[in-house]
């Protein structure tokens, strides 16, 4: 095979393998995969699938790219999100937390900024120091996991191609176009373009939650409510105690 493909099957296969793996996967719950459609995928079990396989994950997830995203993603994503949220005014967030409206007018044109001002001066300060630890810290958690999380992306892409479309995928990352995307593929974003519309998700997300918690409420309206201290019965507050760690005395 030829390791050069038409430029607008290239654009294909980029297109599909940026909608395959992306930063945001990593953090999604395990869920069943399925094969491409109309396509009958290859096994685990075939070697020279996963041989090709593993040759691409290592082109989309080479050495530290897990630190460099948590450098850029937690620093520039908290930033602007953090921004947003300082600047909503009060009565949005009440709302959003399914405040009574006739209420809302007492909070005026109050920020949140305006109150944390008062309660923490040093909140936005305390907040980049956390933020820079944490994404230090997760960073090297997830290098140290990245060959375990190579192996895993190899066997998922073994699943979801056959052989013929695993064959493609590497040639297309062996030409210089395709090593730029595949080393870029996670990184890109955490580009400031794509993270302004990240950011354009903070206001539409408050602004929707009080018909979100609405239809919650709605889904759950069957359910018995969540037990307190007082309606525990002896054998479930000394089992509570037990799980806690704690005298069953103090479970009073």
């Amino acid at each position: 095979m030829s390791g050069k493909l038409p430029g607008r099957r290239s654009l294909a296969l980029a297109v599909s393998l940026a909608a395959l793996w992306s930063p945001s996967a990593l953090l999604a719950a395990p869920s069943a995969t399925k094969p491409v459609a109309g396509a009958e995928a290859t096994t685990a079990a075939d070697p020279v699938a996963l041989e090709v396989a593993t040759r691409i994950a290592g082109r989309i997830l080479p050495d530290g790219t897990f630190q460099k995203v948590m450098d850029a993603s937690i620093s520039q994503m908290s930033k602007s999100m953090m921004d947003s949220m300082l600047a909503m005014p009060l009565n949005s967030l009440a709302q959003a937390m399914g405040q009574d409206p006739a209420k809302l007018k007492a909070l005026g044109s109050a920020k949140l900024s305006d109150v944390l001002q008062v309660m923490d001066p040093a909140f936005g300060v305390r907040t980049e120091r956390s933020m820079r630890v944490m994404a230090s810290e997760m960073g090297r958690l997830m290098t140290a996991m990245e060959p375990s999380f190579r192996q895993g992306l190899a066997e998922a892409y073994v699943g979801q191609f056959q052989l013929a479309e695993l064959r493609e995928i590497d040639a297309f990352f062996q030409t210089p176009a395709g090593r730029a995307f595949a080393e870029r593929s996670m990184t890109i974003q955490t580009d400031p373009a794509f993270q302004s519309r990240m950011q354009q998700l903070i206001p539409s997300m408050m602004k929707a939650m009080p018909q979100i918690m609405k239809k919650i409420a709605e889904q759950t309206a069957d359910l018995p409510a969540p037990k307190k201290p007082q309606d525990l019965t002896p054998a479930e507050r000394e089992r509570l105690a037990i799980l806690l760690g704690l005298d069953p005395a103090e479970m009073k």
